[in-house]
């Protein structure tokens, strides 16, 4: 990815993000977007690379004879808790400030 495509997705998700806090109109447990996933996505993987790719190399072979072992999945089905700890919704984050 370009060093414009970059800021183009930290300006479109902080414009998102602005709205959303300033008009309330985000839920209790928030969601990525599928353009938001895919970027998180391909982040763990610039990253851990070398790891994945024998991972999914393996997971290609044996999805061919075991009808159990499931393709297409994202880092975060295992690892739900990196990088943000195991916070499920906004009512349990840590430090949570309630205003009168």
């Amino acid at each position: 990815d370009s060093v414009f495509n970059k800021y183009m997705a930290k300006a479109r998700d902080g414009f998102n993000h602005s709205m959303a806090m300033t008009f309330k109109t985000y839920g209790y447990n928030l969601r990525a977007t599928d353009n938001a996933a895919k970027r998180i996505q391909d982040n763990c993987i610039s990253c851990h690379g070398n790891i994945v790719s024998q991972m999914l190399e393996n997971a290609k072979l044996y999805s061919k004879t075991e009808s159990h072992v499931q393709m297409g999945r994202k880092c975060w089905d295992c690892h739900r808790e990196v990088p943000h700890g195991i916070t499920r919704n906004l009512t349990t984050t840590q430090a949570n400030l309630v205003l009168d």
